[in-house]
């Protein structure tokens, strides 16, 4: 018996899900257009927050007597692939990115694969862009 493999399928390549919606705009509806394609790889930072406890050492007791918490600061880090067809269009890409990430103040980022959760975020560096 022969098994053959169907060559008109294509390759299958993968689908990436998740939209990043940063001050009410969806990144990837707008930075996928005639210039290039915008996609949202990874998303680090939305786990387990950590705590600071305001407490105080009262002077002639054992341990520490508690006053509150709050939540400690939480960095979202995104890696995206942003691209251009040519040199112009990523230039492009890049002032419109720009645009969308330059706020005054903190703006709502939040993520399609969990709708009804909101950041306050303001976008604060770049690293590891490659520009070719």
């Amino acid at each position: 018996m022969y098994l053959f493999t169907d060559t008109n399928q294509g390759i299958r390549t993968p689908t990436f899900s998740i939209k990043t919606t940063f001050n009410s705009v969806v990144l990837e509806d707008v930075l996928n257009n005639e210039d290039g394609n915008f996609i949202t790889l990874t998303i680090k930072g939305r786990g387990i927050v950590n705590q600071v406890h305001q407490s105080a050492n009262p002077i002639g007791k054992n341990g520490q007597y508690f006053y509150s918490k709050t939540y400690d600061l939480r960095t979202i880090d995104l890696k995206v692939k942003l691209s251009g067809n040519d040199n112009l269009k990523i230039r492009r890409q890049y002032e419109r990115l720009n645009s969308i990430l330059n706020t005054d103040e903190p703006s709502f980022l939040s993520f399609s694969d969990e709708p009804n959760i909101f950041y306050k975020a303001q976008f604060k560096e770049s690293t590891n862009e490659e520009e070719i």
